[in-house]
């Protein structure tokens, strides 16, 4: 079932949605499918094909990274690493619906959670018949994405800075 545009307006502050039209913001709401996953509900699991986006409507997400570790006195042991909570606004799987590579985390529902899902089809489709709003749209996955590279950056240098003075 397509997502409400009502909805999506509560979610406009997001730098995903950031500049959006009304009519774009209609236009993408009719091609956003409205989801719902339980409390430990899996959205997507690390590895898989990776075939759409998740915009977070509401409830909250964890985005975890699983390690395979060797041991020297035993089998290899899986580490599971919390890498960031998500919230309303806010996307996970673009890397999959630009790159088409497999999921590079597993995404869990920390609680209920409602999420607009963009599958690659969709886009690809909007890409053919809209190019204004793939364009919006587009424009919204690098903001999303430049502001996750500036927290990595600013992570690496407060890492940094304790390595060199300690």
């Amino acid at each position: 079932m397509a997502i409400k545009v009502e909805v999506l307006q509560a979610t406009r502050p997001s730098p995903f949605l950031d500049g959006f039209s009304d009519s774009n913001l209609a236009a993408l709401a009719a091609m956003l499918e409205e989801v719902e996953f339980p409390k430990d509900g899996r959205l997507f699991e690390q590895g898989a094909k990776g075939d759409s986006l998740y915009l977070i409507v509401s409830g909250q997400v964890g985005v975890v990274r699983s390690v395979d570790r060797d041991r020297e006195d035993g089998p290899a042991e899986t580490l599971n690493q919390m890498l960031a909570a998500v919230g309303p606004g806010e996307l996970v799987g673009e890397m999959a619906l630009i790159e088409g590579e497999p999921r590079s985390a597993t995404v869990v529902a920390l609680e209920k959670v409602v999420a607009a899902r963009l599958t690659t089809d969709c886009y690809e489709e909007m890409q053919k018949r809209n190019t204004e709003l793939a364009l919006q749209l587009s424009l919204g996955l690098f903001r999303v994405i430049s502001h996750r590279i500036r927290q990595v950056d600013r992570s690496l240098e407060v890492a940094n800075y304790r390595i060199l003075t300690t």
